[in-house]
């Protein structure tokens, strides 16, 4: 049967948009989320993030981008079950390696370690350049990945923990 675990219930709806409904193309749907802290809605473009990861991933990374956003996501959730949180989604983390150096993460494919040093080094890098980490855009452009003074918190987290885990590597 099916694990237990827990489930994030979002009230939203689909957003065709004039970009989808001029191409028809399934990574140009929008979907509109309501944040109910706030409350407002927010509109998200989530299909067409995940082809430009895709993309970036199979043309220039040879699959090393998305180990590295799977690697810095297995890191947070191993921070997290031993107290240390870090508040950022896997949306934001993907788009921060979005940015990382795809001639490195493309080393992966034959020397999978090349993955985890351009992973620090990018994250590294990151938290050493606040200024130009909140440059940084998400991939389809809607706005910037390190918006708040939380994520920037969580950014440093992450790195540090990517550290640890190059050290005992």
């Amino acid at each position: 049967g099916s694990l237990a675990r827990p489930v994030d219930v979002v009230p939203s709806h689909w957003n065709d948009n004039i970009a989808y409904q001029a191409s028809g193309q399934e990574h140009d749907r929008g979907v509109t989320i309501l944040n109910k802290r706030v409350p407002e809605t927010i509109d998200n473009l989530p299909f067409l993030h995940i082809k430009h990861i895709s993309d970036r991933c199979a043309a220039a990374a040879l699959g090393g981008l998305k180990k590295a956003i799977r690697l810095c996501k297995n890191v947070k959730n191993d921070a997290q079950e031993e107290g240390r949180a870090i508040s950022l989604s896997s949306f934001d983390i993907a788009a921060a390696m979005y940015h990382a150096d795809m001639a490195t993460l493309r080393a992966g494919y034959t020397y999978e370690l090349a993955i985890l040093a351009e992973t620090q080094r990018h994250l590294d890098w990151l938290t050493m350049n606040e200024t130009e980490a909140k440059k940084l855009m998400l991939p389809d452009g809607s706005r910037a990945i390190f918006n708040t003074a939380e994520k920037l918190a969580a950014l440093r987290t992450l790195s540090l923990e990517m550290d640890d885990l190059a050290k005992e590597v």
